[in-house]
């Protein structure tokens, strides 16, 4: 078993705890978060000369005129370094100088640590569910192409779908969809796509060990989105609509703030916004602000009882839980291993901070990769033909594996049919037939 240096955070031989381990260093940046610290340092701020519609919302956009938090004055060019945080949000605090920005620090010190630590939980959280996105991947499209920011997909129409001859898994690698050189944003528009709900449904854990502590509410919103740069568009779906369910939070401070985990299918950078910004250059709301939804609630759903047991959204929902269960015990293994809470992660300084999180991301994928490892190995997520259509199921449970193993093909009997589609369903029928399984080609 392979061991690996958490540095300040000890050992953590694959999902073993070190006893050995010192949290003296721990415990010491966790008592350097006393009330009465300086300020955090201004940043200076950039020119942009992005437009609406760009992945990254422009200063004069997301802030107005930049007026001083202290003074009022317009035009401010400094900002708190401690609540900025570039690439995942566009929220800034403004300074005439540091003069202002010391004598403001009492008014905002505590709105400075609440966003801080949402923005720290938002970046862990992002890099969790992109990594659950993309090693779950089981969408059955086909890329078309993108021109003047719309990305043209269609369904798959290949019949009889070629991963069910052997049996191959319907986990896809998404990049595989992709003409060499197309870029990570593109490919992450069409990763994203349709799937907000996704990460409130079944990433409900991870929301709730990251996100709920540093927030007196957590809720979502319907919206429809605007000014995308980026946009996914399939050719067999006449639902191309552009309503969206991002998640609102509501801080201790009541400053209320957009969590927007997908907003890449729109092609948009930042994952965190003020309601104003959010629903001024990103979207309107059409609906009422609602509790999240709820795993018993999407359960219940027509559409998801009445799914076939071996359908392909039965399987993804069972790959989808097996993934998050792997990542969730990487996070707690993490947590426990170094002796606090996820936020008192949150709270540490930017350097400790940045190593913990890289730590616990780190484990997190490994949880996540050794769940579907798992699958794998047992054989689930494979990929059958259950009808005279040819149309495909996947397996969910050792007993299918069993039922179907005998039926895939061989690479002999591939090989034997040189492609010929005819003569691969002839094999499959009789090898059905000879399995016991002739009812299910009789629809019965």
């Amino acid at each position: 078993m392979e061991s690996k240096d958490f540095g300040m955070f000890g050992k953590v031989t694959t999902f073993s705890i070190d006893p050995s381990m010192d949290l003296d260093s721990v415990i010491k940046s966790l008592a350097s978060l006393d009330p009465a610290f300086d300020p955090p340092p201004v940043v200076q701020s950039p020119t942009s000369a992005a437009t609406r519609g760009s992945p990254t919302l422009p200063a004069e956009l997301a802030f107005g005129t930049k007026d001083c938090a202290n003074c009022g004055q317009s035009n401010a060019t400094l900002s708190c370094g401690g609540c900025f945080m570039a690439e995942i949000a566009q929220i800034r605090v403004w300074y005439c100088g540091k003069g202002c920005q010391r004598q403001h620090w009492s008014k905002h010190k505590k709105s400075c640590r609440a966003r801080q630590k949402l923005a720290r939980a938002v970046e862990v959280i992002n890099q969790l569910w992109t990594a659950v996105e993309m090693a779950t991947f089981l969408s059955q499209i086909e890329f078309q192409g993108e021109k003047n920011g719309i990305i043209t997909i269609r369904q798959k129409k290949v019949r009889p779908d070629p991963l069910g001859w052997t049996g191959l898994p319907i986990i896809r690698n998404v990049s595989s969809l992709f003409p060499a050189g197309t870029s990570d944003d593109i490919q992450r528009a069409v990763l994203f796509d349709h799937t907000c709900n996704e990460v409130i449904i079944f990433g409900r854990q991870l929301l709730d060990i990251f996100i709920k502590p540093v927030c007196k509410e957590m809720q979502q919103v319907s919206v429809m989105t605007k000014n995308h740069a980026l946009r996914v568009q399939c050719l067999d779906d006449q639902h191309n609509g552009i309503g969206h369910n991002p998640i609102l939070v509501t801080l201790p401070t009541t400053e209320k703030f957009v969590i927007d985990f997908t907003g890449a299918q729109y092609g948009w950078k930042e994952r965190l916004y003020t309601w104003d910004t959010y629903t001024t250059h990103r979207a309107t709301p059409v609906g009422p602000v609602t509790p999240l939804i709820t795993r018993a609630t999407y359960d219940a759903l027509p559409g998801i009882v009445n799914c076939a047991p071996n359908s392909l959204q039965k399987a993804s929902i069972l790959i989808r839980d097996f993934a998050i269960k792997g990542m969730t015990a990487g996070c707690n293994v993490f947590l426990q291993t170094c002796g606090f809470s996820a936020d008192a992660l949150l709270s540490l300084p930017k350097a400790d901070f940045d190593k913990g999180c890289g730590d616990l991301v780190s484990l997190a994928k490994g949880g996540l990769d050794g769940a579907l490892q798992d699958l794998q190995r047992r054989g689930i997520g494979r990929v059958f033909y259950y009808d005279m259509g040819f149309n495909i199921a996947a397996t969910m449970t050792d007993a299918d594996v069993q039922k179907w193993k005998e039926v895939w093909l061989t690479e002999e009997e591939m090989a034997s049919a040189k492609g010929n589609v005819n003569a691969l369903k002839d094999t499959w029928i009789t090898k059905m037939l000879d399995s016991g399984l002739g009812a299910l080609l009789a629809g019965r």
